[in-house]
């Protein structure tokens, strides 16, 4: 789940925040992006909706710029 890693970094999201706003424990996302655990389809589908939210945020901040 490297790919986790990388889109949450390029989003600004620490590991601590996408949990805060998935819901999904801070162990679990570590553990996801050193590919020590898997995701289940619902935590995914959360990771997903939150990393587009955060996309759309970054998007309008920018163009707002």
């Amino acid at each position: 789940m490297k790919r986790l890693k990388k889109q949450r970094r390029m989003l600004g999201l620490t590991q601590s925040e996408l949990s805060h706003i998935t819901g999904i424990a801070p162990w679990r996302i570590t553990f996801a992006e050193t590919g020590r655990v898997r995701l289940s389809s619902e935590e995914i589908s959360k990771i997903k909706d939150a990393l587009a939210r955060r996309a759309e945020e970054v998007a309008a901040a920018l163009a707002a710029a």
